[in-house]
């Protein structure tokens, strides 16, 4: 989970990602994707939920894919999993 926050954070700095001495699970910028959709107000008034939002994923290369066993990581998911990782550490050193 680590490499995927990594990759999608240094994919938001730089077009590629291809420092040989340093390898990403994801090579290229536009591998950070959002999901698109409207939102709340792309439906007519009473139609819409209230909390709607995109999920942002990462697309893995195909080396990754076959490593992991997944073509995407959601953004979230890493995040949550990786603060609890982090909290589990600290607990650990109380």
């Amino acid at each position: 989970m680590y490499q995927t926050i990594r990759a999608a954070a240094n994919a938001s700095k730089h077009f590629e990602l291809t420092d040989p001495k340093n390898p990403h699970i994801a090579s290229k910028a536009d591998q950070v994707v959002a999901e698109k959709n409207e939102g709340i107000f792309g439906s007519p008034f009473g139609e819409a939920c209230f909390g709607e939002s995109n999920y942002v994923y990462l697309v893995l290369d195909e080396t990754a894919q076959k490593k992991y066993g997944c073509k995407i990581v959601v953004l979230a998911d890493a995040v949550k999993y990786m603060q609890d990782y982090l909290d589990q550490q600290f607990e650990n050193l109380a």
